[in-house]
């Protein structure tokens, strides 16, 4: 089951906002700052990414099973 359009659009918003925040840390913060903002929005793609990749492996699956019955 794919992931909301809500949830989605919130995770999107938030990567919109970790972003922003990268960019003005990378002037201002410390180095570890920088790094776990960059990590959260790491983060965050690959809640996406994973989503997707989790729905094509179930797609996969329900087909296989439907050619065995």
């Amino acid at each position: 089951m794919a992931l909301s359009e809500q949830v989605m659009g919130e995770i999107d918003s938030a990567q919109t906002h970790l972003r922003e925040a990268l960019a003005f840390a990378a002037r201002n913060e410390k180095a570890f700052i920088v790094k776990s903002l960059g990590e959260m929005i790491h983060a965050l793609d690959n809640l996406s990414d994973a989503d997707e990749f989790m729905d094509t492996v179930q797609d996969i699956m329900n087909q296989q099973d439907d050619e065995y019955q």
